[in-house]
């Protein structure tokens, strides 16, 4: 019996040898040059050797030509020392094909001790070696794309360290990928961002989620600001990358470009200052505030007085630098408890805090008044100049920048009523009149955006015939509130804000296009009041000609009608203007004669075509002798120099016939027509026309 139970178990291992799918070889470690002395039939199929050819050769023939394998060096090792050691191998069939050997090599000893033979199990690796081959690749594949995107890229272990950065991380952050390796991101970050990167990770980590995003602020190797949009992917339990994948995008440009518009919201372009949204902010910021101390807000509104006449003598670019250099040397006469603003044009703004607004009021306008005059160096031009402050305080509770603005708004137009250069305090006993004006310069702006605005059109008549010969444009101001306003409700405030040429243009715009038919068809002209100082503008002359022109109009279809007064301003100032504007064809009319100083020399040495008798003396007609004698001088003056005679205001038939009688060519009045917005049909005559 205990012969069989060897006899047995040999059998059995040899059954289980011969027909395992693992290679099993047996090499002599005594013979020379460890001759194989067996191998399995698994041996066999996986080499396409047989037993015949195997056996008495050393194994290293199937490495072929792959005799250098780093592999090699480290079984040599092992038989040497006698232990056992696993290497893969490139080995190769006798058909020439390689295949992948995972090769294990033990020793074997008799009872002494001595190591007799080697034994080897050889398993085909050649699968699982493409598989790996295949991600090795596929990895440096995704490497280089990512390398090749310029986009810096990062993957964080569980610890939160640089376990791979992208190439870009050179090009975008002037650092080596190799000197990120090993970091941990707090080192990349800045200090206000380390609590909600960290917590972003946290998130990531606790909630399960598959990414999350956030920005971070960090610096260039040269020291200059980066800021990065990040996405990080939860990888951790991914078996080929577990950590997390930080992929990132520079948004360094939209950061500045966020921070400039944020900026130019708030601040004046021309001059750096804060505009009105800046202070408005402020404002909001300290009433929110609350219990700070400071209970009420003080704000002064300075206006240059003599802005404008720069800007149309030295030009715009001249009074841009002025501005800019006006607003720098204002800021630098206030500390930061002090907000120095711009609202526009020559309009600027202190603002400040204070629980004891009287102390500071009179040496805040004091210093304003002097900065104003203070001389400023433009070019060529030395520029003084002086201001009007209007000053406004109110408390927390009913603070907004509209009140405190409307306020001294209202301060500064009594400041200029009382011969500017001075400051004025708001009071509620300002009075009303003064509060319309300013409403209505605030509104006027917008009501030209808004087409509040419309030309209304009053027939010009000839006497004797009662034939239209033209049409005075007056413009209307159709206020929301208000009603119709004529516009001599506004006039001033058009000029104040410097909208009275862009106006003009506009009514002779609106004009042409109503009228152009019969403009085309020279059935009547157009008649279009001017201001004076447009004759001094260099262009105006080609600009209006020109308009005419884009019509296909000649310049004969428009009378140009001026206040007596004006017209002695502009003899003085711009007599070309006036000789070049008859020259191309365009009628000149003298209104509210006699009036003035009624400068006859101006009407023999300047082009004058008419001349308009003021309503005033036509409503005397029957009623005052002396006037009615004004009449018949002023109309027996035209008709002796050539130039015709209008009568405005004529509202009655007896105004019609004694006007008519005594060689008055032309009449205007309600007697003709009201202003309208279009073209009407004149009333019968001897209709009462009285309003």
């Amino acid at each position: 019996m205990s012969n069989e139970l060897p006899e047995a178990l040999l059998a059995l291992y040899r059954n289980i040898v011969e027909n395992t799918d693992s290679g099993i070889a047996i090499a002599d470690a005594i013979a020379p040059d460890t001759p194989l002395v067996y191998v399995n039939p698994a041996f066999e199929r996986i080499t396409g050797y047989s037993a015949h050819e195997l056996i008495g050769r050393n194994c290293r023939f199937l490495q072929n030509a792959s005799s250098d394998q780093e592999a090699l060096v480290l079984l040599r090792k092992g038989m040497a020392e006698r232990v056992s050691t696993r290497v893969i191998l490139r080995n190769y069939r006798k058909n020439g094909t390689m295949f992948w050997n995972d090769l294990l090599v033990s020793p074997m000893v008799d009872a002494s001790g001595v190591v007799t033979h080697f034994f080897s199990v050889t398993v085909d690796a050649s699968q699982q070696m493409l598989k790996v081959g295949e991600l090795e690749h596929v990895n440096k594949r995704w490497a280089a794309l990512v390398d090749a995107s310029h986009s810096l890229t990062f993957i964080l272990d569980r610890d939160g360290r640089v376990r791979y950065a992208s190439a870009a991380s050179f090009e975008v952050a002037g650092v080596l990928s190799a000197d990120v390796i090993g970091k941990h991101w707090r080192h990349f970050v800045s200090r206000r961002d380390v609590l909600h990167v960290g917590n972003a990770f946290r998130k990531l980590a606790e909630t399960g989620s598959d990414s999350t995003t956030f920005d971070v602020h960090t610096r260039h190797a040269n020291g200059s600001l980066l800021v990065f949009q990040c996405t990080a992917r939860n990888a951790v339990d991914h078996p080929e990358i577990e950590g997390i994948i930080v992929a990132t995008q520079n948004v360094t440009a939209r950061f500045y470009a966020e921070r400039q518009l944020s900026h130019d919201a708030t601040h004046d372009l021309l001059t750096g200052l804060e505009n009105r949204n800046g202070l408005s902010r402020r404002i909001l910021a300290w009433r929110d505030a609350g219990g700070s101390g400071r209970d009420h807000a003080v704000l002064w509104l300075l206006d240059l007085d003599q802005f404008k006449a720069l800007n149309d003598s030295a030009g715009h670019s001249v009074g841009d630098q002025f501005l800019a250099q006006f607003g720098s040397m204002l800021r630098a006469q206030f500390s930061d408890q002090f907000v120095v603003a711009r609202l526009g044009g020559d309009e600027f703004t202190v603002l400040t805090f204070s629980d004891e607004p009287a102390a500071v009021i009179a040496s805040v306008s004091e210093t304003l008044l002097r900065t104003t005059q203070t001389p400023v160096a433009v070019g060529t031009f030395l520029v003084t100049l002086t201001g009007s402050v209007g000053v406004a305080m109110t408390p927390r509770e009913s603070t907004d920048l509209d009140t405190l603005l409307g306020h001294a708004d209202i301060a500064l137009y009594q400041a200029k009523a009382n011969g500017r250069n001075v400051a004025e305090v708001y009071s509620d006993a300002m009075g009303t009149a003064d509060i319309a004006q300013m409403e209505l310069r605030r509104d006027l702006p917008g009501a030209f955006a808004a087409g509040q605005l419309q030309v209304f059109y009053q027939p010009i008549v000839a006497s004797a015939s009662g034939e239209i010969v033209s049409y005075e444009m007056l413009l209307r101001w159709n206020h929301p509130r208000l009603g119709l306003l004529s516009a001599e409700t506004f006039i001033n405030a058009l000029a104040a804000l410097g909208l009275s040429e862009e106006v003009t243009f506009w009514v002779l715009e609106q004009g042409c296009r109503d009228h152009l038919q019969a403009l085309l068809e020279k059935r009547y002209r157009l008649t279009l009041n001017v201001w004076a100082r447009s004759f001094r503008r260099e262009n105006f002359v080609r600009q209006l000609v020109g308009t005419l022109r884009q019509h296909g109009l000649a310049a004969e279809c428009i009378e140009i009608e001026i206040t007596e007064g004006e017209f002695v301003l502009t003899a003085q100032s711009a007599p070309s203007a006036l000789n070049e504007i008859a020259a191309q064809g365009v009628r000149i009319l003298i209104d509210d004669f006699g009036r003035g100083f009624s400068n006859f020399g101006y009407l023999v040495s300047l082009p004058v075509h008419a001349l308009k008798i003021d309503r005033e003396y036509v409503a005397a007609i029957g009623n005052g002798e002396r006037k009615e004698k004004l009449v018949r001088a002023l109309v027996k003056v035209a008709s002796d120099m050539g130039i015709d005679a209008i009568a405005e205001g004529v509202e009655t038939e007896m105004q019609r016939k004694f006007l008519t009688d005594i060689g008055c060519g032309y009449l205007q009045g309600y007697l003709y027509g009201r202003p309208s917005p279009r073209e009407g049909a004149a009333p019968e005559r001897g209709q009462d026309a009285t309003p």
